[in-house]
């Protein structure tokens, strides 16, 4: 069963460019995204994966060779928010039975942010 109105966004880039991913309970209209992410109150990083279906090759592409940050934003239409927001660690492409290619995100969490950090004593 289908959630009512439920939408994903998918946001891939890094600081010079990026690509924004729309999904949502209505296929016919975007794409069909699935993500996992474990939210942890440790001093862990989040961890998760974002699967995208069918996305076309210039897309794919971009988003293995120059993606470098993730952000994920879920919800209902209307109230949307933001759920992760980290570094990519690995993408791979595959291919489900009827046909369907799949570009698997491996996330990770925001590393570039704890070891850019500026600190004064």
């Amino acid at each position: 069963m289908l959630l009512f109105k439920r939408v994903v966004r998918v946001q891939i880039g890094n600081d010079n460019e990026g690509v924004e991913i729309n999904g949502s309970s209505d296929t016919n209209q975007h794409l069909y995204v699935t993500f996992e992410v474990k939210r942890d109150l440790g001093p862990k990083p989040m961890e998760g994966s974002v699967t995208i279906y069918n996305l076309n090759d210039h897309t794919d592409s971009f988003i293995r060779n120059r993606g470098t940050r993730i952000r994920i934003f879920a919800g209902y239409a209307g109230n949307v928010r933001l759920l992760h927001d980290g570094d990519i660690r690995r993408v791979t492409r595959g291919f489900v039975p009827g046909g369907n290619k799949t570009t698997e995100i491996i996330l990770g969490g925001n590393v570039a942010k704890v070891t850019s950090g500026i600190f004064t004593q």
